[in-house]
């Protein structure tokens, strides 16, 4: 994705859909770093919705432990309207 993001060749907005996400608790840090390390610099919010209460557990533990703030809503439209309203 870095590269597609690059090829932009502007900062954008991003908003995901994370039901059925399933990351493995061995790469669950790697994971997290990689995201956060992806969006700097490329992203200027992101915003993720589903109601997969596993999904939505994974993606904060993995987002906390480094340190990155998340975004969760329960639909897209609330995160497409989230992200619209950021400047």
């Amino acid at each position: 994705y870095s590269r597609k993001f690059k090829e932009i060749g502007r900062k954008v907005r991003l908003v995901a859909c994370i039901d059925g996400l399933k990351i493995n608790h061995k790469v669950q840090d790697y994971y997290g770093e990689q995201v956060k390390k992806l969006l700097d610099g490329t992203i200027i919010c992101f915003a993720r919705y589903g109601k997969d209460p596993m999904a939505r557990m994974t993606v904060r533990t993995s987002s906390r432990k480094v340190k990155f703030d998340i975004n969760i809503y329960d639909t897209r439209e609330q995160a497409t309207e989230a992200v619209e309203k950021i400047k």
